[in-house]
């Protein structure tokens, strides 16, 4: 079948392809002619006018350079301001804070961040643990400790013994019974918490 562009004289291309390929190098060639000259923006280098409209570089190469500096001055930057705003001298002990510390670090070591978090926490441990295991709350704590008037609830000494006094329950329902010193609270701990052994070594004791 003949092409209806080759029916005419006047018909210029074998194709409607043809035509369009040739009109788009046409357009491809002087839109290239009007590009002005172009230097790559990291050496310097003459940009072909070949080269997209939005090339800035000559290679891949200059512009992975070209972006590695300026994030590079970018951090410098940032690194400066924030060496401008550091604080110059731990809270805790009055020393230097070293550049190697994290912005905004108020603290010039671990050492000093540890000991500073013991001071504001430790305080409160004991009554974050009891209200834990034993939900009871600091008030009802004092409370407890009030009405045994800071004595130990079976031996009544007001030594708490150990590492302070303890917080006596029952281990199977959970209730707490009392406050307790060390020593108490680990005698009806190593009985179990059973009355009749207790009554046992009671009337051990008063064998003659």
């Amino acid at each position: 079948m003949t092409s209806r562009y080759l029916i005419s004289g006047r018909r210029k291309f074998c194709s409607h392809d043809c035509r369009l390929d040739y009109h788009y190098a046409k357009l491809k060639a002087s839109v290239i002619a009007s590009r002005p000259a172009r230097s790559c923006k990291e050496c310097g280098a003459a940009i072909g006018p070949e080269r997209d409209g939005n090339t800035r570089f000559c290679t891949v190469e200059c512009g992975r350079k070209h972006h590695l500096r300026l994030s590079s001055e970018s951090r410098s930057r940032v690194a400066a301001g924030r060496r401008a705003a550091r604080q110059e001298t731990c809270r805790r002990c009055g020393k230097p804070i070293p550049e190697s510390r994290l912005f905004g670090a108020k603290l010039c070591s671990e050492e000093c961040y540890r000991h500073a978090v013991d001071e504001r926490w430790k305080p409160r441990r004991p009554g974050i643990s009891r209200l834990k295991k034993y939900g009871i709350t600091p008030e009802q704590y004092d409370a407890m400790l009030d009405r045994q008037d800071h004595r130990c609830a079976v031996c009544r000494t007001d030594t708490p013994n150990g590492k302070g006094w303890h917080v006596d329950h029952d281990h199977a329902s959970g209730k707490v019974r009392g406050i307790l010193c060390g020593n108490c609270n680990n005698g009806i701990g190593n009985f179990h918490d059973d009355p009749a052994t207790l009554r046992a070594a009671i009337d051990y004791l008063t064998l003659t």
